[in-house]
C-alpha cells in the first residue's frame, strides 16, 4: 500500500476529499476517531469523477449491519438498507446510529473502495467502530457501491449534519 494522503483535522472541517486520483483499481480508507462537532450524525462515504462528487438521491446502493451495547439490556443488532426504495441514497450510509461528539467518542473505519479503471461500478466494504450519542458502543459491516459506472477520482467523507472537529483521515493506494 502507498499513502497517497492524509488529513489531520485540528479545526472544524465540512468533510475531508482526495481528488485526483488514478494508477489504482482498490483504495483503502482509514478513518480514526473522527468527531463531529455535534451529536448525532451518520457518517457517510461518497465518490464522484471529473464533473465531481455524487450527491443525488438514488446515486448508492447500500447495507449495513450493526450491532450496539444498550447500557440497560442485551446488545441490540441493527440492519439498514439503502436501495432504490429508499431515501438514504445520495451516499454510502457507514454508520447510521448517530456518532457521539463528547470526550472520547467519535467514529473510525477501515474501507476499502474497488473501481475499474474503464467506468465500472465503485464498491466499497469494511468494518466501523464508534461510540454513539448515546454513550454506547457500537460497530458493523458495510457495503455499498455507486450505482451507475464512473471513472472514478475522488473519495470524501463526511458526517450527515455539522463539521469534523477532530480525527485523522488517510487514503492509501493498493498496488497489484
Amino acid at each position: 500500500m502507498t499513502l497517497i494522503s492524509s488529513t489531520t483535522v485540528s479545526t472544524n472541517v465540512g468533510q475531508v476529499d482526495f481528488t485526483g486520483l488514478s494508477g489504482y483499481t482498490t483504495y483503502f480508507l482509514q478513518v480514526s476517531n473522527a468527531v463531529p462537532t455535534a451529536d448525532g450524525p451518520y457518517a457517510w462515504l461518497l465518490v464522484g469523477d471529473s464533473s465531481g462528487f455524487d450527491t443525488a438521491n438514488l446515486e448508492y446502493s447500500w447495507v449495513f449491519y450493526g450491532i450496539h451495547a444498550h447500557p440497560t439490556s442485551s446488545p441490540i443488532h441493527t440492519a439498514y438498507v439503502g436501495s432504490t426504495n429508499s431515501s438514504e441514497t445520495s451516499s454510502i450510509l457507514l454508520f447510521r446510529r448517530g456518532v457521539g461528539s463528547d470526550t472520547g467518542e467519535g467514529f473510525s473505519a477501515a474501507l476499502w473502495i474497488h473501481t475499474g479503471t474503464s467506468g465500472q461500478r465503485t464498491r466499497v466494504h469494511g468494518t466501523v467502530a464508534a461510540t454513539t450519542y448515546l454513550n454506547e458502543s457500537a460497530g458493523g459491516l458495510v457495503a455499498g457501491e455507486r450505482t451507475t459506472n464512473i471513472t472514478m477520482d475522488r473519495i470524501r467523507f463526511t458526517f450527515s449534519s455539522g463539521s469534523i472537529e477532530a480525527g485523522t483521515i488517510s487514503l492509501y493506494g493498493v498496488s497489484n
